[in-house]
């Protein structure tokens, strides 16, 4: 999209909805990228994060996301195995701290590997 520039009447054209408000910090002198509703601000800070989102990156965090999947599915092989009743919601949310984890410190939360007390 970077290649067809955007006319400034096109960015003030479309505002996000009120409703995005209730999503934000409860300080009206908070804001964040998410909850800005000033398309003007809301371009620029997006702009400062972009980098993180673009494809280059994402492949980089790839394997991150490959290593935990694996763990899990492991762990997830030897529930079924066992026939042994599991919570997917604590699951889905260990593997979401190791992988957030892995790929922010470079390290994992040892939540899925039950090595630490999640």
């Amino acid at each position: 999209w970077s290649q067809w520039p955007c006319p400034d009447h096109m960015i003030t054209m479309y505002t996000q909805a009120a409703w995005y408000d209730a999503s934000g910090n409860p300080n009206p002198e908070s804001h964040d990228l998410f909850t800005d509703r000033d398309p003007r601000c809301h371009s620029a800070n997006r702009r400062k994060v972009a980098s993180l989102y673009s494809m280059t990156s994402l492949v980089q965090m790839e394997s991150c996301v490959v290593e935990c999947s694996a763990l899990l599915i492991q762990k997830l092989t030897g529930f079924a195995e066992s026939g042994r009743p599991l919570n997917l919601q604590q699951w889905m949310q260990y593997y979401a701290f190791d992988v957030i984890g892995l790929i922010t410190v470079g390290r994992t939360t040892k939540c899925i590997s039950g090595k630490q007390k999640c």
